[in-house]
């Protein structure tokens, strides 16, 4: 027992330790080492295969190519002596009456990203076929078909390909051939690329052609030409290369019409592929992309984009996906929007923008190993964005380029002798709560760059305050790779330095909204040409999609099938590019929040206005035309074609319906007002009568000026709702999102209004506080009272006039120079309070992460008006609580003679004689100490009002709605503003003790000098001491209910509570 009671008695430092931990975490001192999501490598699991059909046992989201490599990974298997499966099964003639081969080009690297990359990949194929009734031929048995053509390599085997049928009904009316090809393999083999894939077609074609004749004479429905559908290949350099000699197949060959290449993920635009192309060129070189020079002067690019159109419909190739430019051209349109050296302007599709000068910097980070990360970056350094602020190209532009290699956090495909028991160990520290305490040191040594990215992180909070490379410092830093596990590293490194930055990239991907990834993730600005699904009459039944290549290749996939049964309809490139637009989303807390997005005609008329003197532009409507005329391919008939964006009705609520609804809830609202004013009018009577408060609500509703306000505030909302209506760039309306500043707004609108009814309450309270103590103790008139300029002057005659002791008090808080003087300081904190916010920027800025200028104008007017309010009510107390004080130190002052009793009104000798016993010529004191209680009660409590805006202010700036942040500069201010009024009523109550302990001394010495003849005295005297001693009301509460401490805990329970409603969230 004794052991344990000193053990209990003892200090723990665990607790303190805890309680440190959670502090620095929560200030962010703590930095959380940077950890990669990357899967660690494991070693692949056997598949099972049949040998005597050559078959593999797989499930349909399995990676083929993978299979592949591990069934001849197996020396004891050889490819050599591989059965030509796919040959055998062709001879079954009677099972495929009608089939097409449908190629699938992939990359056989052995990353895991890439291997991802594969899995999702067949996913999208099998749902593809799914969606056109395509059903798979053997479920779980994945064949391989031996190219004869290329010769045989025991220890590399480029002749193997995986295949699998997909049937469609029962009767196998129709079947679709899926190969599945390893570009590194096709490109090693003799001939590269294009000779593989053309020999494949020809063995298959001709392998078909002997069954068919055979068998013909016996079926003669059955189709003797299949169709030959290649999707990929995997990338632009790749394109480039099928660009380049003779075609794969070639217009004079037989298949030519049935052959069709559908390139899914090549984004690169048509300027930088003719580029490429170019580098090939020689003198007298009779190639169409010769004909230019370096510059590419000779052609626009809409000129150049419709060159290549027709290179690539002359090769039987269609792009299917959007290109980089475009995409990139759309970021900077969101960042511009998002006021990225906007200087608030209007959006403009056709119009002139006036020019101005490039304050905000840009931070690009990029891939140094990958083409496509560089030519991102290069595009939005050369875009035609920055003319408008860089017209003499003089000026440095503020954008800073950094590199990384891919593969920021150094894992390899496999590491050899890794055990089990490390494994698990590594994954144990991963998902400790504590971390910090068992992760490795971010050494500056071998493969991960960890370490860089903490030095980058310094060295872009320099560039941050540099003025020489950005006025207004850094604004946004975009992130620009093809490693989706890259971009979340940097994005933790960075994201909790900056978090008041813009963040964006390219490639939608569900491993952004993982949930230990949203930390860093959420509102992460991503552009892309698809989203995780497509128009529901394309995506059928499959489900959402894990990226947005995959949903890329499902959409070429469907093309495919698409001409397949519908008898080679003919795809035009141009009828494909005009259907798409790039797709802008932003990163919520539990999905990609689509931002309204511009078509790409839209986003070439908006580049160019801010091009100074550029050339004639056609208007967004006139760009609608373009696209219908396009896509009906001249015949007045709109084409059958997909728009790649899905029908956005169906998964978000549109702003029409929103804004109904908030009317709706409006007028609902009114009309439970005018009810309840009725029922006050009504049969409301009994209760004003028994309680003060519904008497005095009771008036507030039956106030003129109440419902002139409520009018007034349903006109602005209409306003409000119009303008919203009519903007064409507009704030997503969500509410716990993550993502929307409209519950900042909201919240902001709402607690003006709230503080604003309840400071009207309260002066209507501490009004009748006033005319009653007229009326009552000094059978005075509000009348009597005007303005004074020299009221605040103590004359001589105050100390023994109590009246007039209180008109001077009543001049001071009524008085015309009061409220200029009130104003002022109004004025002068507003000022001092944005000069230190601007001030102080570098340890914060009071950011707002706005979307149009809508919401940000709103935001300012919104900003002002609860300036305005806190500093008014603020200096409101502070006038208050420094005349109460005058008048509570004239009162310490006064002295008793012998006509003070007539300075009060009978009414209240009466009432207090008769409710304490206690003659009136002992009660001149206590009427005094009355007095100030009765008005410092209703002063004490005007220190929730400013408390309460602060409270509002800080509910609405929580992250819980979006990216906001706490800055120091706005604590100092608030701080400021809390500090000024608790002192003023801090010295109104060391005034009002002063008093009390003086009027106790006075009355026990009056005990004192009575004798015992007088007893009865005696005893009226002490009762008027323990009267004073005992009064906990207005200023003399305890310290346990003194307004100003529960109003001083308000913001700080508030915050806490918010902070508790933010860790719930996030968990």
């Amino acid at each position: 027992m004794s052991d344990m009671g000193k053990s209990g008695s003892s200090g723990s430092p665990i607790g303190f330790f805890a309680i440190l931990l959670l502090i620095l975490s929560a200030t962010g001192t703590l930095i959380e080492p940077l950890t990669s999501t990357r899967p660690d490598p494991s070693e692949q699991s056997g598949a099972l295969h049949s040998k005597a059909h050559d078959l593999t046992e797989t499930r349909l989201w399995q990676d083929p190519i993978e299979l592949m490599n591990h069934r001849f990974a197996d020396k004891t298997v050889s490819p050599c002596d591989h059965t030509n499966t796919l040959r055998e099964e062709l001879k079954a003639f009677h099972r495929y009456k009608n089939f097409s081969v449908v190629a699938i080009s992939v990359s056989g690297s052995a990353y895991h990203e890439i291997t991802e990359t594969r899995l999702r990949n067949r996913f999208a194929v099998v749902s593809a076929l799914n969606s056109a009734d395509y059903y798979p031929g053997y479920g779980d048995k994945l064949g391989y078909y031996k190219l004869n053509a290329v010769s045989c390599d025991q220890d590399y085997p480029t002749s193997i390909i995986p295949y699998e049928w997909f049937d469609r009904t029962e009767e196998k009316s129709s079947s679709i051939l899926v190969l599945w090809l390893d570009e590194s393999k096709m490109q090693a083999s003799p001939g590269g690329y294009k000779q593989f894939f053309s020999r494949l077609v020809q063995e298959i074609e001709k392998a078909w052609l002997e069954i068919w004749e055979t068998e013909q004479p016996y079926s003669p429905n059955y189709s003797r030409n299949p169709s030959y559908k290649l999707i990929g290949p995997s990338g632009s350099s790749l394109l480039v290369n099928l660009l380049k000699g003779e075609p794969m197949i070639t217009p004079d060959s037989d298949l030519y019409q049935r052959f069709k290449l559908f390139a899914h993920s090549a984004t690169a635009p048509a300027k930088k592929i003719i580029k490429a192309l170019q580098a090939d060129c020689v003198a007298n070189s009779t190639e169409w992309y010769c004909g230019f020079d370096e510059k590419l002067t000779p052609l626009s690019e809409p000129a150049l984009e419709k060159k290549l159109h027709e290179a690539l419909q002359q090769r039987r190739i269609i792009r299917s996906i959007g290109t980089d430019d475009k995409l990139i051209t759309a970021l900077l349109w969101e960042l511009w929007n998002r006021g990225l050296n906007n200087n608030g302007q209007a959006l403009s599709f056709a119009g002139p923008v006036i020019q101005p000068g490039c304050a905000d910097g840009l931070v690009l980070i990029t891939e140094l190993d990958t083409l496509y990360a560089r030519s991102l970056a290069s595009y939005i350094e050369q875009d035609q964005f920055w003319q408008h602020c860089n017209q003499d190209g003089n000026q440095p532009l503020p954008v800073k380029r950094f590199s990384y290699l891919r593969g920021v956090d150094g894992k390899l495909p496999s590491v050899p002798g890794k055990s089990s028991d490390y494994r698990q160990s590594v994954e144990t520290n991963k998902n400790s709560p504590m971390q910090w305490d068992d992760a490795a040191p971010e050494y500056a040594e071998g493969r991960n760059q960890f370490d860089y990215l903490r030095r980058l992180t310094e060295i872009i909070a320099q560039l941050d305050r540099d003025k020489s490379f950005a006025a207004h410092g850094v604004k946004a830093i975009g992130i620009l790779g093809s490693d989706v596990y890259d971009k979340l590293v940097i994005l933790h490194a960075l994201r909790e330095r900056f978090q008041d930055k813009i963040f964006f990239t390219t490639d939608l991907d569900a491993r952004f909204l993982h949930a230990d990834q949203l930390k860093w993730t959420r509102n992460l600005i991503v552009a892309s040409n698809f989203d995780f699904m497509l128009r529901a009459d394309w995506q059928k039944n499959s489900m959402p999609f894990r990226d947005s290549y995959q949903t890329s290749i499902y959409n070429a996939v469907s093309l495919a099938l698409r001409e397949i049964d519908d008898g080679e309809k003919n795809w035009t490139q141009a009828i494909i590019s005009q259907s798409q637009k790039p797709q802008l989303f932003e990163i919520g807390r539990k999905k990609a929040v689509y931002l309204d997005s511009p078509h790409v005609c839209e986003l070439d008329n908006w580049i160019q206005s801010l091009v100074p003197a550029s050339v004639q532009r056609i208007g967004s409507q006139e760009c609608t035309v373009q696209i219908s005329s396009d896509l009906s391919g001249g015949k007045g008939k709109i084409f059958d074609i997909f728009t790649n964006e899905p029908d956005r009705s169906l998964i978000t609520t549109s702003r029409e319906e929103i804004v109904s609804g908030a009317f709706k809830i409006v007028l609902i609202v009114i009309f439970a007002l005018w009810g309840y004013y009725l029922l006050m009018q009504k049969i409301g009577l009994a209760e004003t009568q028994r309680s003060d408060m519904y008497a005095r609500i009771r008036e507030l509703t039956a106030n003129k000026y109440m419902w002139l306000g409520v009018l007034l505030s349903m006109v602005v909302f209409a306003a409000l709702c119009a303008v919203l209506m009519a903007e064409d760039v507009y704030e997503p309306i969500l509410w716990l999102e993550g993502i929307s500043v409209w519950p900042n707004l909201t919240i902001g609108f709402l607690g003006i209004f709230t503080v604003f009814l309840a400071s009207w309450y309260f002066y209507e309270q501490l009004r009748h506080t006033k005319s009653g103590i007229d009326s009552d103790f000094f059978s005075m008139s509000a009348g009597l009272f005007t303005d004074n300029p020299n009221a605040n002057e103590q004359g001589a005659n105050l100390a023994n006039d109590t009246p007039a002791a209180w008109k001077n008090y009543r001049c001071l808080t009524r008085g015309f120079w009061s409220g200029i003087a009130v104003a002022a300081s109004i004025a002068v904190a507003l000022t001092l309070s944005f000069l230190l916010l601007d001030t102080f920027k570098s340890m914060g800025s009071l950011n707002f992460p706005y979307r149009g200028n809508f919401v940000y104008y709103f935001h300012n007017v919104l900003l002002l008006s609860q300036f305005l309010l806190l500093w008014g009510l603020v200096f409101w107390i502070g006038a208050e609580a420094k005349a109460c004080k005058r008048l509570v130190d004239t009162l310490e002052e006064s002295i008793n003679n012998e006509h003070v009793l007539q300075q009060w009104s009978s009414h209240i000798l009466d009432t207090v004689e008769q409710g304490t016993g206690v003659s009136r010529k002992h009660l001149h004191r206590y009427l005094q100490f009355l007095v100030a209680v009765k008005i410092s009660e209703g002063i004490s409590r005007l220190i929730y009002l400013p408390l309460g805006m602060i409270l509002v202010i800080l509910t609405a700036r929580s992250r819980i709605f979006d990216q906001f942040d706490m800055p120091l500069s706005l604590i100092i201010v608030f701080s400021t503003a809390v500090i000024y009024p608790l002192f003023r009523i801090y010295q109104l109550r060391q005034s009002a003790e002063s008093l009390r302990d003086s009027f106790l001394s006075d009355y026990e010495a009056q005990q004192v000098a009575l004798t015992v003849k007088q007893a009865g005295d005696t005893a009226q005297v002490g009762r008027v001491i323990a009267l004073i001693r005992n009064e906990h009301k207005g200023i003399y509460a305890t310290v346990g209910h003194q307004p100003a401490l529960a109003a001083l805990l308000l913001p700080f329970g508030g915050m806490s509570g918010v902070q508790i409603i933010e860790y719930l969230f996030n968990i």
